[in-house]
């Protein structure tokens, strides 16, 4: 059992409004673990069998595409990730989760979500929720990611997240960009951005 953090219920809370059952539930469920910085969290061909909030660090999302691994997306502080596709089909993940650097997430095991979603109402619109606000976001950044420029891209991120930011390798930031490492250092010069 653990204390469920403000944030975490906070952020819950902002979603859909749970229960003191709901939140019971969740303090018996709910699993603190703590990885170090290039930790792997799922690797290609596991599946998933969790879903994490990141209380603190920065976790990356990949694949690989000829030999080379095309970074997805960057988690920060205060959100939830999962190789979704795995978790909700059970299939082996095509995607690896990986921090970038030492990081703790909270995760609630499979298992106990889908006992929690069967037993509360609030639960399963919560989790409806959290996909639909999941999905939002995802569109949003492909909208970005199609219609502006790398370095308009860069900009954005910098702006969302400056302190983050700065601690992801140019490579990975290349990756996540759509551009050549190289083509990266350019915009950073160009900008003077970090």
């Amino acid at each position: 059992m653990i204390t469920v953090p403000a944030w975490l219920e906070e952020m819950l809370n902002s979603t859909y409004e749970l229960s003191q059952e709901d939140w019971i539930f969740l303090a018996t469920h709910l699993q603190r673990v703590t990885f170090k910085k290039k930790e792997i969290i799922l690797e290609y061909g596991q599946m998933e069998q969790y879903i994490y909030f990141l209380e603190k660090g920065l976790v990356r999302l990949f694949t690989e595409k000829n030999d080379r691994e095309v970074c997805l997306d960057f988690i920060f502080e205060k959100q939830a990730f999962s190789s979704f596709i795995s978790l909700s089909t059970q299939k082996p993940s095509t995607l690896c989760i990986q921090t970038l650097v030492p990081s703790t997430v909270i995760r609630l095991p499979l298992g106990a979500m889908r006992q929690w979603l069967e037993g509360s109402d609030s639960a399963e619109r919560l989790v409806r929720r959290l996909i639909e606000n999941r999905l939002v976001d995802k569109l949003q950044k492909e909208i970005k990611m199609l219609t502006m420029t790398a370095e308009e891209n860069y900009e954005n991120l910098l702006n969302e997240s400056p302190n983050i930011v700065q601690q992801i390798p140019i490579k990975d930031m290349a990756s996540y960009l759509g551009i050549h490492p190289d083509s990266l250092s350019r915009i950073r010069k160009r900008t003077m951005l970090p």
